[in-house]
């Protein structure tokens, strides 16, 4: 069980936003089909997403990176049940496929509740990473630093 939707973005590129087993995952661009049909990245926690992204773009005006808040339900370790007070929120900054071939992916994250200038944080690790980040070969990190509730991220990307 999940779903899967499409829905359009800065200059009409396209955002994949996929559910399975209460967790989410989002592509950006003109990600490949695989990308699409098998590809999944998330965090261990329940998790949903904010309704605002942050796009940004470089010195030539192409798009390059994105960045959206998640919201991680995190599991109280005496109730083994979501506590909203254990609720975490992480800035997800992911790269852009913004042309052809080009694969789009999950660059880093930034604990929002530990950073106070998360915001910022966030857009400095995207436009210092996105752009030469290699979906599949380098592996997305925490920048800042990251409290108790921001989770694990977890990720698969078909070759």
């Amino acid at each position: 069980m999940g779903s899967s939707q499409k829905c359009t973005g800065l200059e009409g590129l396209p955002v994949y936003v996929k559910e399975g087993d209460l967790r989410l995952s989002v592509f950006y661009g003109t990600v490949p089909q695989s990308y699409i049909d098998e590809g999944f990245e998330t965090f261990s926690p329940f998790n949903t997403i904010g309704t605002k992204i942050e796009w940004r773009i470089d010195a030539d005006g192409r798009t390059k990176a994105a960045i959206l808040r998640w919201f991680l339900d995190n599991i109280s370790p005496e109730t083994g049940e979501v506590d909203p007070k254990r609720r975490g929120q992480v800035l997800v900054i992911s790269r852009v496929a913004a042309g052809k071939g080009e694969k789009g992916c999950m660059v880093g994250f930034v604990d929002a509740l530990a950073n106070a200038d998360a915001n910022q944080l966030a857009r400095d690790t995207a436009d210092a990473l996105a752009a030469d980040f290699r979906c599949g070969v380098d592996t997305p990190a925490y920048h800042g630093l990251r409290g108790e509730t921001a989770g694990e991220p977890s990720r698969h990307l078909p070759e």
